[in-house]
């Protein structure tokens, strides 16, 4: 267990900064951070040519975007290393990539950094003649001991520049946030958290909590040392997405003495039909679960579809559209000879990863191009084929990135919808990513400088408007979120809080939603042989070998936490009610246990009342996972007092309640939901907008109704929602969206259950400028008989 407990003279410190309201100090990472900061954007910058964006005079100053380093002209021929300019380790931190300058380029080979990483080649994004762009590995705060960095290379170029290209928005002010306790300025506050135990909460007919569905790692079954996967199987948790890539697993082919997948002589841009037939001990062919149950469903993906039916462009493996039938062939014949030589293959496939960004599919670069529907075309043109030649394997996409789907006037949005409409009654399934960034711990401390990731509501609003727009159009399928997480690399105390605290959030705020949602998995590995440094392994081999099957060889990260934490999170549901909105509560039970979830985004601390009426206690526990002081802190025996149990800003933590007598619920509340069909609808310089929301006659005896109404507007609402249903006045407070610099996020207003009616028409008024309703529906309860 990670050390618990903090030193007299901390807890005196804060306890004068929150005496005080002052904001709390930082931690000994971030008093390093600082410093660094301080030293690129003065002596470092001033030794060098920086190139920066925006005024002194903006809110947090101006924007680095990158600095060309002097004196860093080289000839490269043969092996060398090359000096940086001194100070260059102590900024390194906030670098993202070094980007080489010169003449050709392309000849180098492979690029090291010493003495931070020599070990591992650097990632690269651009290798051209006159441009060489590598990643940067993730650094610790520099404690001014490191010394100067060298790059080494080999090959035959000429070196004219280098330039340090930093992270993102790199202000001038120093972002403190990652690293000062969050809310430790105010005292923590009072919510009640109230459970029924007299009765079970089914979701859509869902009562058990599907562990499969939520506890999820990235990877496919039987591809690691069994001992690391028994080690995630014994905390509950699976494998749950991989993809396979056809040009480097095949074409190229990652055994240098293994048969190539090779172009078909005879049908130009064609794979070898006899290539799959032959390749029986290929380890994508071979048993595809190997201890696991023949019943374990997964998912993967395809990518990088080989260079001879591809376009020649930066996509990675984007098909010619003339060549989709040949890639329709080239998945089906890998999926039929998968299931000949193992038995099974994956329970769902996605056709392209992240489909919807350039990166990723070429057309998105090219005008005149219909790229959403041609991605469309290809999706239909597969899944037609695979339905057809190996029924029963379940086909869909996009495997969408970057769900910010708001922006320009929700046309993002408007390609999603199009994307669903064009490939109706051709995919099993539709999938999404969803990411964090660095840039978004504090995500309360951040609503007024442009907070715009998912944590605050937005997730819930987007999945919303997928409901709506399908059971609108009648295609209702199954959403796969195959990543969650953060794409940050690094490991530092920063790096991994950054990944604990979103994959618990995002789970938490998705697990009551069983009805929409097959499968979540978190981008989490267990081990990563490819980049052993990147953060996100929750095992790492001491002595650089990846397949020992004994744990005494692995370091296990931090990422491990994770698995601890929700390691028995199981159960039947129980509804709960939290009264603070940015606390999400979770409820389960085995008869005398209760355990609860409870995942604190709000920017205060918490301090629960948990109430558990007519259910006597015979003993609580809490399990937590935070930051304090910089570090993170991970307590498995907890005894907090039922009516004050403590919760750090951005904490969840898994409450354990006891009973002197077991719950035997003979009911259940069946909540359901019933969606307005229209989605992204501009609510501007409209007295009042008309809705209709059908329910069946037969839902008559409702205990309970919310209307949900999802919001966008650059700015909070500075108004409240006004309107009626079926002529019943209602009204929602909106203040505390006030101050938001982009407000995306859902407001729930309680209406009489007895104003219900088969046909429901309601009408809204929000006269503020520039929002736009994102969805509307109504959520029900009613009482049951469980099943």
């Amino acid at each position: 267990m990670i050390r618990f407990g903090l030193h007299l003279i901390a807890v005196l410190i804060l306890l004068v900064f929150t005496a005080s309201g002052a904001t709390p100090a930082l931690s000994p990472e971030g008093v390093l951070m600082q410093r660094a900061h301080a030293y690129l954007f003065n002596e470092f910058s001033a030794a060098h040519l920086p190139e920066l964006a925006g005024k002194k005079t903006d809110r947090f100053g101006q924007r680095l975007l990158r600095v060309k380093m002097k004196d860093t002209a080289f000839s490269v021929n043969g092996d060398a290393e090359l000096r940086l300019p001194e100070g260059t380790q102590r900024v390194a931190p906030f670098c993202r990539y070094f980007e080489l300058h010169g003449t050709d380029l392309h000849q180098l080979g492979k690029i090291r950094l010493l003495p931070a990483a020599p070990d591992s080649e650097l990632p690269i994004s651009t290798k051209t003649p006159t441009v060489y762009r590598v990643k940067v590995p993730a650094l610790s705060a520099p404690d001014g001991k490191t010394p100067r960095y060298r790059l080494k290379v080999s090959g035959k170029a000429e070196i004219s520049e280098i330039h340090m290209v930093p992270f993102n928005n790199l202000m001038e002010t120093f972002d403190d946030i990652p690293f000062r306790n969050l809310g430790h300025e105010f005292p923590p506050q009072k919510t009640t958290v109230t459970i029924d135990t007299t009765r079970e909460l089914s979701i859509a007919g869902h009562i058990e909590l599907d562990r499969s569905k939520w506890f999820r790692y990235y990877g496919k079954p039987g591809t690691l040392p069994k001992a690391l996967e028994d080690h995630a199987m014994e905390r509950g948790f699976l494998p749950g997405r991989q993809m396979l890539k056809f040009e480097p697993a095949f074409v190229k082919g990652y055994d240098p003495k293994a048969p190539k997948l090779k172009e078909d002589p005879e049908r130009p841009g064609h794979a070898d039909p006899d290539f799959f037939r032959s390749q029986h001990r290929n380890t994508y062919l071979a048993n595809a679960t190997k201890w696991y149950s023949k019943d374990t469903p997964f998912a993967m993906c395809f990518n990088d579809y080989p260079e001879f039916m591809s376009v020649k462009h930066t996509g990675r493996g984007t098909p010619l559209t003339n060549r989709f039938p040949a890639a329709a062939e080239l998945v089906s014949d890998f999926l039929k000879n998968q299931i000949r030589h193992s038995g099974r293959t994956a329970t769902w496939w996605e056709l392209k990863n992240e489909a919807t960004i350039k990166a990723e599919w070429d057309y998105h670069w090219k005008p005149g191009h219909d790229s959403w529907g041609l991605m469309a075309e290809f999706h239909n043109t597969v899944a037609d084929r695979v339905h057809r030649e190996v029924p029963g394997v379940r086909i869909g996409g996009p495997a969408s990135a970057w769900m910010q789907v708001q922006v320009k006037d929700f046309i993002l949005w408007r390609n999603q919808a199009r994307f669903m409409d064009l490939t109706k009654g051709h995919l099993d399934f539709y999938s999404h990513h969803f990411y964090e960034d660095m840039g978004t711990i504090g995500a309360h401390a951040r609503r007024d400088r442009g907070y715009r990731n998912y944590l605050l509501g937005r997730m819930e609003a987007i999945l919303d408007m997928f409901r709506a727009h399908m059971e609108g159009t009648a295609n209702v399928r199954p959403i796969l979120l195959t990543e969650l997480g953060s794409l940050n690399i690094g490991s530092s105390e920063a790096d991994y809080w950054l990944r604990l605290r979103t994959y618990s959030a995002m789970i938490t705020r998705l697990m009551d939603r069983p009805h929409q949602i097959d499968l979540a998995v978190s981008f989490i590995f267990l081990a990563s042989p490819w980049d052993p440094s990147n953060g996100h392994a929750v095992f790492v081999p001491k002595d650089g070998k990846w397949f020992r099957n004994d744990l005494a060889n692995y370091e296990r990260s931090k990422c491990g936490l994770y698995l601890d934490l929700w390691r028995d999170f199981s159960g039947r549901r129980l509804p709960v009610e939290s009264g603070e909105r940015h606390l999400k509560a979770i409820a389960v039970h085995n008869g005398g246990t209760v355990r609860i979830a409870l995942s604190n985004m709000s920017g205060r601390r918490q301090h629960v009342n948990l109430k558990l009426p007519r259910a006597p206690v015979e003993s609580v526990r809490q399990r937590r996972l935070y930051r304090f002081n910089g570090e993170i802190i991970y307590a498995d025996s907890a005894e907090p007092g039922l009516d004050s149990i403590p919760i750090e800003v951005e904490e969840t933590c898994i409450v354990t309640v006891r009973l002197k007598n077991p719950l035997s619920p003979t009911l259940a509340l069946a909540q359901r939901e019933f969606h307005a069909a229209q989605t992204a609808v501009p609510m501007t310089d409209q007295p009042a907008k008309g809705f209709e929301i059908t329910i069946p006659t037969a839902a008559k005896a409702f205990e309970s109704c919310r209307l949900i109404v999802g919001i966008h507007r650059n700015g909070g609402l500075d108004i409240p929602i006004m309107g009626t249903l079926n002529g019943h006045p209602f009204k929602a407070d909106t203040t505390w969206s006030q101050g938001l610099s982009e407000l995306f996020a859902q407001f729930s207003i309680d209406i009489p259950p007895e104003k219900l009616k088969q046909r429901n028409r309601i009408k809204l008024s929000i006269p503020s400028k520039g929002v736009t309703l994102t969805s509307l529906h109504l959520r029900t309860t009613t009482e049951t008989k469980p099943r």
